[in-house]
């Protein structure tokens, strides 16, 4: 197998997966400005599900393209990846944020109700 064959599957595999990762993480977050637009969300899913697919068929054929493209989807993987990992990063400081700023629930102790006698 030639060595560029590999070097496009494991940019292939690496795009897929961080493609999946963000499709979970944007619209995982019911609190994401994304939901405010349908349009930019509808694109987004659109976007991220073309090449999500684009990528597993690239991996499945096992091709040899030229090396530009090689190059290209090299470079992809690398973006993807980076985007991916920091919006890991914002949802777990927004994550940490509610954590120091939510209000613990406090619960009272349960008493037995006891009946008053009326005079």
């Amino acid at each position: 197998m030639n060595p560029y064959t590999i070097i496009n599957a494991i940019a292939n595999c690496t795009t897929a997966i961080s493609a999946i990762g963000l499709l979970v993480h944007i619209f995982g977050d019911p609190t994401n400005s994304i939901w405010n637009n349908k349009i930019k969300a509808w694109l987004a899913k659109v976007g991220l599900t073309i090449t999500i697919c684009g990528s597993v068929s690239n991996v499945f054929t096992l091709n040899t393209p030229a090396y530009t493209e090689i190059l290209l989807n090299v470079g992809m993987s690398f973006t993807f990846f980076w985007l991916s990992w920091w919006q890991f990063e914002q949802f777990k400081e927004k994550m940490d944020y509610f954590k120091v700023h939510s209000k613990p629930v406090v619960r009272s102790k349960r008493t037995k109700p006891t009946v008053k006698k009326s005079k």
